[in-house]
């Protein structure tokens, strides 16, 4: 970073800019501690510059206050005094001005006007006072650069629509006279979309309702389209195709108000001025594409339906199907006829193919009709593709199959692609290898003669193209396969082709895989060509073989295509016994229930369970064989009254359970359980007499065990 001293001699005798504009730009340390005088110091050095005689000093000076415009105390205090300066040197520009310095100086402009917009104070201050007089100077100075000066009013426009009512008549005059000159057609495509899409935002500066003078703006240039059109019908039998003039009625007319366009003049024996109507179709087309793209500040009805019918009424114009009237009859005139009609086609492509990026979803009723239409662009020779002709209009096809890529891209799958098979074809014609017309029609000489040699010397070059003919091919350009490959990548991820036409993409893809092979030694693959390879692997169609082994060895990192070529499903799990848990949880919770049954077993030893036990009316000892069925668990669920029997059976089956049981220090239990269990019993009649008994109506009552008399 320079410091500020070394940066105020350089705007002395300013020799490098690139180190200047560096340490002034913003965030830079020289503004941390720059004082007043210092800011001054440098503000004045900066206007003496523009106030040079010497052009570089000037543009010196315009490219300093350009970086100076981010400083907020700079424009806050010497706001006014530096755009005074900037509007005097573009009022000095002539002519003669270098178109570098020009510009240089208008975005300066612009770039200080940007910087004090939306801050109310500087924007009421600074800028509302001097917008007339920057709109007019660029309305003054029009003819200097006119496709820069409208780009650059745009923004004007829209930002301030007020401030601009005053000059919207006269730039739309300027506007309407560069489109209407005849150097308006060797215009770049570029300056041409900026100049309609600057007249379609001056609708915003109309004070009432400007969305209707929108309305009637599109609709007007709709219903020269039309008047337009009819010109065709001198040369063509119209009646000979009642479809194309149901269309043509259904196209609203233009008012009968004065047109802006002035009438065509097209001599029949002049074939130049044939091409005036194409010219003229471009631009209303071009004019309608503007409307509909250019953003709006208000809300407007588009007229999509109408749209579709004047896309189709253009491209339904067709010599192929249309035959001259009788007065036509002159070849070359014919042909200059058909340029014109092709012409016609590829501004009307022009228009369909920005439609899908604007309305999305709402052209999918036009869809099927649209697609028909462009297939019958395709050339023909009788039943099959007419490949010269395909070839010879080589961007027109693209342009083509750039527009049903569009259209079908609206969808995510697409039934009938049947209709696709000539495009298809016209798209694989463009992208094969070519021999040049010199070479073909030397060679086919050169085998059909006798075998005699006039001259060594003239089959000298004879012999390369028949060895080596190869090397006289000629090679298809690089857009062209990227039109084809954008083609083929939208309809193999959306349609199923049919068998021989997907054998053709799956060719076309495998040439180019190859072609691409030498990229991996420079590490990297084209995207549009990876996403191409990835989709023909993703989308094989109705075919068995893959190309899969082939792409993968071009796209080796790829992580989509590495499952495939490995492919790794998730880890197995364990297969574990169900049974093993479900014993290791019962033992759980046993071992959980033995503390408690303890306890309960040590409150029966001790006699502390006289809340749940029952008393026995007597103390009568009973028998043994009575005491041995009462530990049954069906003779106990007989009697709910008697509790006893039921807390003796958990015992039993605590005790039992355990292989080797820890007694408790005071628990004398087990030998009346052993005692009890000693006489087995294995007639299936002694649990009958025990329901017997229990269910006898005697006086018996059952007797209080004594569990703590010893019976040693």
């Amino acid at each position: 970073m320079l410091p500020l001293a070394v940066i105020l001699s350089e705007l002395q005798e300013p020799k490098t800019i690139v180190p200047v504009l560096s340490s002034l730009r913003s965030g830079s340390p020289v503004w941390s501690n720059i004082s007043g005088p210092d800011q001054k110091h440098l503000v004045s050095r900066t206007l003496n510059l523009t106030r040079s005689s010497i052009q570089f000093r000037r543009w010196f000076g315009i490219n300093v206050i350009r970086v100076l415009a981010d400083n907020y105390k700079i424009m806050a205090g010497d706001g006014s005094q530096i755009i005074g300066q900037l509007l005097k040197l573009l009022e000095q520009c002539n002519q003669f001005t270098s178109a570098v310095y020009f510009k240089s100086l208008v975005e300066c402009i612009d770039h200080v006007c940007d910087s004090i917009r939306g801050k109310p104070t500087m924007t009421r201050e600074l800028l509302t006072p001097n917008l007339p007089a920057i709109i007019g100077l660029y309305l003054e100075k029009f003819s200097h650069d006119p496709a820069y000066l409208v780009s650059r009013l745009a923004p004007y426009i829209r930002a301030h629509p007020t401030t601009f009512r005053p000059f919207g008549n006269k730039l739309r005059s300027k506007i309407m006279e560069t489109i209407l000159s005849p150097a308006f057609s060797n215009f770049p495509d570029s300056s041409k979309d900026i100049f309609c899409n600057t007249l379609s935002t001056l609708c915003a500066v109309e004070k009432i309702e400007p969305e209707e003078r929108w309305s009637s703006d599109l609709f007007s240039l709709i219903g020269e389209l039309s008047n337009t059109l009819e010109i065709y019908g001198e040369f063509l039998n119209f009646e000979d195709d009642a479809e194309l003039g149901k269309l043509l009625k259904k196209i609203p007319r233009s008012s009968s108000g004065e047109s802006e366009f002035p009438s065509l003049s097209i001599d029949i024996n002049d074939p130049s001025s044939f091409y005036s109507l194409p010219e003229r179709l471009d631009i209303l087309l071009r004019l309608i594409r503007g409307y509909l793209s250019a953003p709006t500040s208000f809300v407007a009805k588009v007229p999509l339906g109408i749209i579709a019918l004047v896309v189709e009424a253009v491209l339904s114009i067709n010599s192929r199907f249309i035959p001259f009237k009788r007065e036509i009859r002159d070849e070359s005139t014919k042909q200059i006829i058909r340029n014109t009609l092709q012409c016609a086609h590829s501004s009307a492509l022009g228009l369909l193919k920005v439609l899908p990026s604007i309305f999305r979803g709402s052209l999918v009723p036009y869809m099927r009709r649209i697609l028909g239409l462009l297939e019958t662009l395709i050339p023909m020779k009788k039943k099959s593709l007419d490949t010269d002709q395909i070839v010879a209009n080589e961007q027109f096809i693209c342009l083509v199959l750039d527009c049903v890529a569009c259209n079908i891209s609206l969808v995510s799958y697409y039934q009938d692609s049947t209709g696709l098979v000539r495009l298809i074809d016209a798209a694989m014609a463009i992208v094969q290898p070519r021999s040049s017309s010199n070479t073909s029609s030397n060679t086919a000489n050169t085998i059909s003669s006798n075998g005699k040699k006039k001259k060594k010397q003239a089959s000298v070059p004879l012999a390369d193209v028949l060895s080596h003919q190869h090397l006289f091919n000629i090679s298809v350009s690089e857009s062209t396969t990227n039109h084809v490959q954008s083609f083929v990548n939208t309809l193999i991820s959306c349609a199923d082709l049919p068998s021989a036409q997907h054998n053709k993409v799956c060719k076309f893809v495998i040439v180019e895989a190859v072609k691409a092979s030498h990229h991996i030694q420079e590490g990297t693959v084209p995207k549009q060509l990876r996403n191409l390879l990835v989709n023909a692997v993703l989308h094989p169609g109705f075919e068995t073989t893959s190309i899969l082994p082939i792409v993968c060895s071009i796209l080796k990192e790829d992580e989509l295509l590495s499952v495939f070529r490995n492919p790794r499903f998730p880890p197995v799990l364990k297969a574990v016994e169900v049974k093993e848990e479900e014993e290791e949880e019962e033992e759980e919770e046993e071992s959980e229930e033995e503390p408690e049954e303890a306890e309960e077993a040590e409150e029966v030893v001790n006699g502390s369970r006289t809340e749940r036990e029952v008393a026995p009316e007597t103390k009568e000892v009973e028998p043994e064989n009575k005491r041995r069925k009462i530990e049954i668990p069906e003779a106990v669920s007989v009697e709910p009254q008697v509790s006893e029997p039921q807390i003796s059976t958990s015992l039993q089956h605590s005790i039992s359970n355990q292989p080797e049981p820890a007694e408790p220090k005071n628990l004398r239990a087990p030998e009346p359980v052993k005692q009890a269990n000693n006489p087995k019993l294995t007639e299936p009649s002694a649990a009958k007499d025990l329901r017997e008994d229990f269910s006898d109506d005697s006086d018996f009552e059952m007797p209080e065990i004594d569990v703590d008399s010893d019976d040693e």
